[in-house]
């Protein structure tokens, strides 16, 4: 077999990510280097991309020379002849996609959508979405949010819920079947939202959470600054998160700079607070992105 020939190590650049994952991995710039001169095999990705791939490890190098990403062989699938992740291919099997569909839908799909990472796009057709990343490799494999199906497969807890807040059955139907969004929230998790109806749902179809926003009570910012109260939310990060825990929420670092934050009444659902803060504005940005993500209002 022939190897290509790359360049001298000095002329390639790695993202901070793959060199934040080398690093984890225990490997050197000089083990990086030894893969991508002798690969055991080179497989072709999307835009170019390659990845070179070793006994136990895999780097995926752009066209421009960028070390993109570095993985243990384990962590990409080749029983199927797609590039796709070892969690998407297992959600695909057990929702009974034959590999065969994955790729028509990404190929020939009936609509797409742009997803949340650069690059990344939805592909749907029939009873199948496939998100397929910037560099051609399948990460989420789910099933397609506008293709109505009969039943209702919904945690008990959430129905309760979704019943006390003045959500029915056919109102969660509705969501599922003509969403106005779809956001994934994880590899198995999406979360779709339709007016004010938010539903979260896994791949396979289990409605985990329902929160209805036009429920809740609203409040008129030009009658609390009328009534002199406009209130102010903490500058300091640290302020934020004394507020947030006496609010009820719970407070853990993500490992990147930022510190996670949850609430026990939607265990799907995340934010996260800035340790050093860039904007100005941040604090009032912060407020409103909880009061979207958990329906709770910080202001007093």
């Amino acid at each position: 077999m022939t190897t290509p020939q790359l360049a001298p190590l000095k002329r390639l650049t790695i993202k901070p990510d793959a060199r934040k994952h080398a690093n984890e991995l225990g490997l050197t710039m000089v083990d990086i280097e030894r893969i991508l001169d002798n690969p055991s095999r080179v497989q072709p990705a999307a835009q170019g991309f390659r990845w070179f791939i070793s006994d136990d490890m895999a780097v995926l190098l752009s066209p421009h020379r960028n070390i993109s990403a570095v993985v243990k062989t384990n962590n990409i699938y080749v029983t199927w002849g797609i590039n796709i992740l070892p969690k998407a291919q297992e959600v695909a099997e057990s929702l009974g996609f034959t590999e065969a569909e994955v790729q028509a839908t990404i190929e020939s799909p009936q609509s797409t959508n742009p997803g949340r990472s650069e690059g990344s796009m939805w592909h749907s057709r029939d009873k199948i979405s496939v998100l397929v990343g910037a560099t051609g490799v399948v990460l989420v494999v789910a099933k397609n949010m506008a293709y109505r199906d009969s039943g209702l497969k919904i945690l008990p807890k959430a129905l309760a819920h979704a019943r006390a807040n003045g959500v029915s059955e056919e109102d969660i139907r509705e969501a599922l079947a003509n969403p106005e969004s779809v956001e994934p929230l994880s590899k198995d998790k999406l979360r779709v939202s339709l007016g004010g109806l938010r539903v979260t749902t896994t791949a396979w179809g289990l409605v985990l959470t329902v929160t209805n926003e036009r429920s809740a009570p609203s409040e008129n910012n030009e009658e609390r600054e009328s009534e002199g109260h406009k209130w102010t939310p903490p500058a300091e990060p640290q302020e934020m998160g004394k507020l947030l825990v006496a609010r009820g929420f719970s407070l853990r670092p993500d490992g990147h700079g930022r510190i996670e934050v949850t609430h026990r009444q939607h265990p799907d659902a995340s934010v996260a607070l800035p340790v050093t803060p860039k904007d100005a504005r941040w604090s009032t940005n912060f407020v409103a992105s909880v009061r979207k993500t958990f329906n709770i209002d910080l202001r007093p």
